[in-house]
């Protein structure tokens, strides 16, 4: 059974997902069919939107750690009719997604929770397909309170997924206090 506070930051994380979602979404271009990881999939937001968007060839792994929240999005999914995503609880190490599994995937303010970010993202990598893209979008680095601690530096995500293995191949501004880069495997 979820627990109603889950519900409450279910909502509140799509609430606010949605600020930005339709240029997102745009410029990953993702093709009918494709597989996509939607990692900290939080309240579901893109996870529904990249069903939506991968239709019934496609398939949408919605990943969290935390099982409260993946229960709200299991519920949005059921009340909405969706068939093609499916919930994976996720892990600090990396998630068991299947290997070269994913076309796609997909982290928006996640990255400054990883605590092992160098063993994460090697883990992560297996996921993807051969060429498969993984786009990390971010809060920029503040200097005080709160984007201090959750935040990160656009240079950190850069290092630790060339790190693990993946290529950066660009990066977008059009976020306002967020960077959004994109690598390939």
């Amino acid at each position: 059974m979820m627990l109603w506070g889950a519900a409450v930051r279910g909502f509140m994380f799509n609430r606010r997902a949605r600020k930005g979602a339709e240029s997102i979404l745009e410029r990953l271009a993702i093709a009918p069919g494709s597989v996509v990881g939607d990692i900290g999939s939080g309240g579901g937001f893109f996870a529904m939107e990249f069903a939506r968007i991968v239709g019934d060839g496609g398939k949408v792994f919605a990943v969290d750690i935390d099982p409260n929240l993946l229960e709200y999005v299991r519920g949005r999914l059921r009340s909405s009719g969706v068939l093609n995503v499916e919930c994976v609880p996720g892990d600090s190490p990396g998630c068991s997604l299947p290997s070269e599994s994913c076309d796609l995937l997909f982290m928006r303010n996640v990255f400054h929770h990883i605590a092992e970010p160098a063993v994460f993202f090697r883990n992560m990598r297996r996921s993807l397909k051969p060429k498969g893209r993984f786009a990390v979008i971010e809060w920029r680095a503040g200097e005080t309170g709160l984007m201090r601690r959750h935040s990160a530096k656009e240079s950190t995500i850069i290092d630790v997924l060339t790190e693990a293995g993946l290529q950066h191949i660009e990066s977008w501004s059009f976020l306002e206090s967020q960077s959004c880069t994109i690598f390939q495997k």
